[in-house]
């Protein structure tokens, strides 16, 4: 097979699935991170943005210290300032829904050179390039121009661990080792969700070197991995001084979300809750059926509860299961612990919204990776694609337009389907631009 004839492939089917997602509209969010945010207007103080979180929004609540989002959006009204008719007008959203379709085909791509610095099968990498391109959950962060932070975060995550690969396996690595540290800084500056990067770092250390560790244990495996582990410190590093930058900025830190003052809920209600969702994301990445924006979803009191306990179950079974197969199957093994790892900060950190498919954007690939690994076959028919749909945000991803219609600076709609599917819930019920930013 052409090197060039694979990314043709990933591209070519992701184009034609999500292409049709440039006629959709605003929503949720997108009213006080985009609409009516006033911060993105101006490219002369851009550079505020990364000393003030209150510039993420127009409402200050709803500051996020998320600078590379707002340089992205500003720059993104701007250009559509410069090509929209009549002039002037930058707030088309195809234009924003433009550059979404563009970070995931460039994330596909990553997804592809990834999987081909990790296994020799073209069968593997091909489809598992499209099938994580394909994936039904990804069409929120195409169709929702506020989820771009999510898709961003992991195009610079993605392309920090392709770099950091190719030290590995290359010979020309400083280039690369250089890259990888500054992507990484990048990612952490789009979502919070990039802290576990050096953790997904370290599995693709051990899958590489697997078969130099069979049979180690102890001090003799503490010895055969220490020389990998002297490239982790300039991540770790780099986390620190983002952690000390985010005090600084915030005037808080991460580590005070987590107190009993602060918190959004407790320890054992986190825990509880988040186990539900462990559930919830497994079944939506394997059987990706009546999505919606805001699903079912409610708190669990306590971890000790029949619905958490058997998340935690289910949970310690796959990865025990995983690491059976490491022998076997070592690609699948590093698949759920990628997925796994990917999820960490919002199991951790107790959030307002419990749970949002598009969060598991960057836990796909390691999904994907290990059910096409370890199916070593094709991965459920594509067909299947055309027959979900995410509720209030898209039709079928095959191309069928929104239900819900472009929004309007001064009206809004209310996506009546993602109410229908969540009827316990509150957030679908209100106009979409006038939604609370949290997630």
């Amino acid at each position: 097979m052409r090197p060039a004839l694979p990314a043709i492939l990933v591209v070519f089917c992701a184009l034609a699935v999500h292409l049709t997602a440039l006629g959709n509209g605003f929503h949720y969010d997108d009213g006080h991170s985009i609409v009516r945010n006033p911060h993105i207007r101006n490219l002369g103080n851009l550079s505020e943005v990364f000393t003030d979180p209150a510039m993420y929004s127009q409402t200050p609540e709803y500051a996020m210290f998320r600078p590379l989002v707002v340089v992205s959006t500003a720059l993104n009204y701007h250009t559509s300032t410069l090509f929209s008719d009549p002039p002037g007008g930058g707030y088309q959203p195809s234009g924003y829904l433009l550059v979404n379709l563009a970070i995931h085909l460039a994330n596909s791509l990553l997804v592809l050179s990834i999987i081909s610095q990790l296994t020799a099968s073209q069968s593997i990498i091909v489809f598992g390039a499209i099938a994580f391109s394909l994936h039904p959950l990804h069409t929120e962060v195409i169709n929702y121009a506020s989820a771009r932070s999510e898709s961003l975060a992991a195009l610079f995550y993605l392309a920090a661990a392709c770099c950091y690969l190719r030290t590995r396996l290359r010979a020309d690595s400083k280039v690369w080792l250089a890259a990888s540290p500054i992507l990484f800084a990048c990612s952490l500056l789009t979502k919070e969700i990039a802290v576990t990067l050096p953790i997904a770092l370290l599995a693709l250390d051990l899958y590489v070197e697997r078969d130099s560790l069979r049979g180690q244990r102890g001090l003799q495996l503490f010895r055969s991995i220490a020389p990998t582990l002297k490239r982790l410190p300039i991540f770790v590093g780099v986390l620190l001084l983002y952690l000390i930058v985010y005090q600084q900025v915030n005037n808080t830190d991460l580590v005070s979300t987590l107190g009993p003052d602060d918190a959004v809920r407790s320890w054992d209600s986190q825990l509880g809750t988040q186990s539900k969702a462990i559930i919830h994301y497994i079944l939506a990445a394997v059987f990706p059926v009546r999505m919606s924006v805001y699903p079912q979803f409610q708190e669990s009191p306590s971890v000790v509860g029949l619905a958490p306990l058997l998340g935690v179950s289910l949970v310690t079974t796959l990865y025990f299961g995983a690491w059976r197969l490491r022998r076997v199957v070592p690609a699948a093994t590093l698949g759920v612990g990628w997925f796994l790892i990917a999820l960490l900060p919002t199991n951790i950190v107790p959030l307002h919204v419990l749970v949002n498919d598009h969060r598991t954007y960057l836990s796909l690939f390691g999904f994907t990776l290990a059910f096409v690994r370890a199916g070593g076959s094709l991965p459920p028919s594509l067909d299947s694609v055309g027959l979900v749909r995410i509720d209030g945000l898209a039709r079928p991803s095959t191309g069928r337009r929104l239900e819900e219609r472009s929004v309007a600076l001064a009206r809004c709609c209310t996506p009546r389907p993602a109410g229908a599917r969540g009827p316990f819930q509150s957030r679908p019920r209100l106009p979409c631009c006038r939604q609370p930013g949290r997630g």
